[in-house]
């Protein structure tokens, strides 16, 4: 999670699980003329940034069943078009998207979104980045496949954790345990995004979704617009960003999910982390108060109201 490449032992289950097998060979090309190559070369640093409406084609020697794209952006909608017939993706903003094509083809085009009609939000650009395209003849995926459904609205635990590899550190058992052996539904909420950290940050929005899925996780992970600080204590943090922007991020959440329990760091921001902190002090008053309908009226519109057990 410091962005650097690990490479994982061979012959592991962490090892095959990311491993990029059963993938169809691609030729890939770009209608500005840049280079298809880096859309296929397993590499998530190597990316490119396409205009709006810009046309990427990709042919294959068989019939493909499915893609899978690995975005590098906040993903608006896009389109899919397979003999002139044209499909729209990317309604839940999944950065990791499986699609399982309406027919079967060897040839289809993928059109570029306005990644701006998100606004200026951190992690939009001017139409859309994107690191790698995989293919596959079958409805047999390897397990490197990422299979995301929308965030529950019935949640029975809502983790919430500031950034990306906290879940892991310090919330570690929830997915495998409760998720993966109980079937409960656990819905992750990460305060902190890490688009705009440094140049070398983004790659954490992907560990982030390799983790949670590798753990369990089948909800897409909700992310506020906050971004990564280090501070060490709470008004420390809400220096760089305002409790009430914690809190009403929160509280949309809450009463979106509507969870039976809620799990949050410590007080203390477990080994003085003032992010962790602000983490916790959101949380707590997003919890006592999502269901009073006058606190953050827009989102209990939108949602209702929801007490947590």
């Amino acid at each position: 999670t410091d962005g650097n490449l690990y490479y994982y032992k061979s012959g592991t289950d962490l090892y095959e699980a990311m491993k990029c097998h059963n993938q169809m060979a691609l030729d890939i090309t770009v209608s500005d003329g840049s280079s298809g190559s880096k859309l296929h070369d397993e590499d998530r640093t190597s990316t490119l940034t396409l205009a709006p409406q810009t046309v990427i084609t990709v042919k294959s020697q068989s019939d493909m069943h499915g893609i899978y794209i690995i975005w590098d952006c906040l993903v608006p909608e896009w389109t899919l078009r397979i003999n002139g017939q044209e499909y729209t993706y990317g309604q839940y903003g999944f950065l990791h998207e499986y699609v399982e094509l309406p027919e079967m083809t060897s040839e289809l085009e993928i059109i570029v979104g306005d990644g701006k009609s998100l606004g200026d939000r951190p992690g939009t650009v001017n139409g859309m980045r994107i690191a790698d395209i995989y293919a596959f003849e079958s409805e047999s995926l390897p397990s490197f496949v990422q299979l995301w459904q929308p965030p529950t609205e019935n949640a029975d635990i809502m983790v919430v954790t500031t950034h990306s590899d906290d879940e892991q550190i310090f919330f570690g058992g929830f997915l495998p345990v409760y998720q993966a052996e109980q079937d409960l539904d656990v819905q992750y909420v990460y305060v902190a995004q890490h688009w705009v950290y440094d140049a070398a940050s983004k790659i954490r929005e992907h560990e982030k979704l390799d983790g949670i899925y590798l753990a369990g996780a089948r909800y897409y992970p909700i992310t506020s617009d906050i971004s990564d600080n280090w501070s060490e204590s709470a008004d420390g943090a809400a220096k760089f960003s305002p409790y009430e922007i914690g809190e009403s991020f929160l509280t949309e959440a809450i009463r979106r999910c509507k969870p039976q329990v809620i799990v949050t760091h410590d007080f203390d921001g477990e080994y003085g982390h003032g992010q962790h902190m602000y983490c916790n002090v959101c949380t707590v008053n997003a919890f006592d108060n999502a269901g009073d309908a006058s606190y953050y009226s827009d989102s209990a519109s939108q949602y209702g109201t929801w007490i947590p057990s």
